[in-house]
């Protein structure tokens, strides 16, 4: 220029640092960008590796971001200084764990509720955005109220509001499996369950997959159940040992052990109820004794009245998340007596249920 000034052009529109998220759980960090874009101001996370490497800003691009292999370096150098001269540049703590905090019972993370963490966990927004707040409280209540007056549908909904108990109880995993003839309304009563924690046409898996698929399911659902619908559609030639191997891996709360480019990687863990359902029953009488102490089998139809199940759908699409978020409000407050009525209870109800 006239000045003796040169500029180059890192990016087609104004780009800024807006945020750095720093994962407790992983001690990794990833940065928030904001720019301009259709005339708003567009954000995007990605990991630091990424905005702060030629290749990896590309790959932003495919975002938004108006960049090119030309400019990806002017651009990164741009970056980095924004960062240096911004030490304001605000900090957020992240996890890629949810439910009960490390080994203490004073702090749960339910991803609707809790905004003192960011979640941060690999599933691209799937899992995690079906923990959700929608509708009433007093609307869910009351059509509890009908649902609970069904024994079976009643059941899965206690199991659901059981799944943070497993840490308190120092419990082990294992699943509830209703089964019968089709149209009995199993899906809509498990669909209920689910809507205690968020959207359930979200957080309802399905049998139809693969053992690695269901694997990080679990891992996703950490200390809250875990549903999967339609036992009929599993896939494979030797279903039932896949299932009976399935059962296996959800009760014992480990996935497989897996080998990373620098090891091996972190196994998958998970505390859970499984809630299952479908037309036919999970074991066989050649099934072996560990499989029938992991599994509550239940043979039923109807679990919800024809009008009743239909009636759940879209009930729940338009009312879910808040009763979980209230009963974990609850639950804490039971930290300051150690637990002790929860406690208590379980003793009672095991000592009957003996005598029974």
């Amino acid at each position: 220029t006239d000045y003796g000034v040169k500029s180059t052009i890192a990016s087609g529109q104004p780009i800024i640092i807006t945020r750095k998220i720093f994962n407790i759980d992983t001690n990794t960090e990833k940065i928030e960008l904001q720019f301009f874009y259709f005339k708003a101001w567009r954000r995007i996370i990605a990991k630091r590796s990424d905005v702060f490497s030629a290749r990896g800003i590309v790959n932003l691009t495919d975002s938004g971001l108006n960049a090119s292999s030309e400019s990806a370096k002017p651009l990164i150098r741009y970056l980095q200084a924004l960062e240096a001269v911004n030490p304001q540049i605000p900090i957020v703590r992240a996890v890629s764990k949810i439910g009960w905090r490390g080994n203490s019972l004073t702090e749960f993370i339910l991803p609707s509720a809790n905004c003192k963490y960011m979640i941060d966990m690999p599933d691209d927004g799937d899992f995690t955005s079906a923990f959700v707040q929608n509708g009433t409280f007093s609307a869910w209540i009351n059509f509890a109220e009908t649902i609970r007056k069904h024994v079976y549908a009643r059941f899965l909904l206690a199991a659901s509001f059981a799944a943070p108990l497993l840490k308190v109880l120092n419990e082990r995993n294992f699943m509830v499996y209703v089964w019968g003839t089709s149209g009995g309304a199993k899906t809509a009563a498990m669909y209920f369950a689910m809507s205690v924690w968020g959207a359930p046409d979200k957080l309802v898996r399905s049998f139809y997959g693969t053992t690695n698929g269901i694997e990080r399911a679990a891992e996703y659902s950490n200390d809250f159940p875990l549903a999967i619908n339609e036992r009929q559609v599993m896939i494979g030639n030797n279903r039932q040992d896949s299932l009976e191997t399935l059962v296996y891996m959800l009760e014992g709360g480990k996935g497989k052990v897996r080998a990373s480019k620098s090891g091996l990687r972190q196994m998958a863990t998970w505390r859970t109820i499984s809630i299952g359902t479908g037309e036919e029953p999970l074991s066989k009488e050649s099934s072996v004794q560990g499989i029938k102490t992991r599994l509550i089998e239940l043979n039923t139809y109807p679990v919800l009245p024809n009008d009743l199940g239909k009636s759940v759908y879209d009930f729940t699409a338009k009312n879910h998340g808040t009763a979980g978020a209230k009963y974990i409000e609850k639950l804490l407050e039971e930290n300051k007596t150690g637990y002790r009525d929860i406690i208590e209870s379980r003793r009672g109800l095991a000592v009957k249920l003996k005598k029974d």
